[in-house]
């Protein structure tokens, strides 16, 4: 029988015909695939994956379609879901990977950010620090980097005050939204770091509010899509 083992987690479902289910997966091996998951919506069913868990699937390969076949829970993240910021900021990283993702693309990187990020939410960190700093790493495994060393409009360096732009910090000439260099050196740690230490630092209040609209600003600009999770971000 054609079936194949892949570790991953639910990115999105659908309800299909018979009490079953399509399941969108972020995989290791194989990265976004679909599979259908006979008889998933009842009660009993063995085929239920949880949203926010790390999983392994058994899949067959029937050529035309992916059916699954077996899951077995590897980590659960069930309490990011007790904290509202915590369950929306990990909903828009799910969200913004199935936009941002081809099928078949390589996924390990991303895989990783996002469950470092889940473990962080699930262990309580502060929601929007792992927002800001899995929102930048994830647009910078996908070719969108922040210029930080000079300013991001005029190309000048920085004389006095900082803003951040659509690409980048900017200067005082070229204004933006308001940041400091705090913020600067807060976002070229994120950059600069691997993934399982980006989440890592701390910061003042007003430092990690100006990295949250400089994300969202970033992430706007760049990614095309309208995700429904951010409109809880933005609130």
């Amino acid at each position: 029988m054609p079936t194949f083992k892949d570790k991953g987690l639910v990115l999105r479902e659908a309800d299909a015909a018979e009490n079953s289910k399509r399941l969108l997966l972020l995989t290791q091996e194989r990265g976004k695939i679909w599979v259908f998951a006979r008889g998933a919506s009842g009660m009993k069913s063995k085929l239920k994956a949880p949203k926010m868990a790390f999983c392994e699937f058994v899949v067959y390969d029937g050529g035309q379609f992916l059916s699954l076949t077996q899951v077995a829970q590897i980590q659960s993240f069930a309490s990011i879901s007790f904290d509202f910021d915590g369950y929306c900021v990990a909903n828009f990283l799910l969200e913004a990977i199935d936009n941002m993702m081809l099928p078949a693309m390589p996924a390990r990187q991303v895989l990783k950010l996002v469950l470092s990020a889940f473990v962080r939410l699930d262990k309580g960190a502060d929601p929007w620090l792992v927002f800001t700093s899995a929102t930048f790493k994830l647009l910078q495994q996908e070719g969108f980097v922040p210029i930080t060393d000079s300013c991001g409009n005029c190309g000048e360096k920085f004389p006095g005050k900082y803003f951040f732009g659509q690409d980048g910090v900017t200067c005082e000439k070229c204004g933006g939204i308001p940041f400091s260099e705090e913020a600067r050196l807060a976002l070229e740690y994120i950059l600069n770091t691997q993934v399982d230490k980006i989440f890592n630092f701390r910061v003042s209040a007003d430092v990690l509010d100006a990295l949250t609209s400089a994300a969202l600003l970033f992430f706007s600009h760049h990614v095309d899509a309208q995700l429904k999770s951010m409109e809880f971000i933005r609130r």
